[in-house]
């Protein structure tokens, strides 16, 4: 599990992604599922603001 959260476009035939945060336990307490085209902002340690626009070329 990332120490800080991750994302998943695990939602791709809706057009979304999933992204944890908040590590306790073994599980998340934060899922946001932002629609592909959100800039989605992951933090340390990766640190980087994510385009998922392009994301949307892969919907069916």
């Amino acid at each position: 599990m990332p120490p800080d959260g991750s994302l998943a476009p695990a939602e791709a035939f809706v057009g979304q992604g999933e992204v944890h945060s908040r590590p306790d336990g073994g599980r998340y307490e934060t899922v946001r599922t932002p629609p592909f085209g959100k800039e989605v902002a992951l933090p340390e340690p990766v640190g980087i603001t994510l385009d998922t626009g392009p994301l949307r070329n892969w919907v069916r």
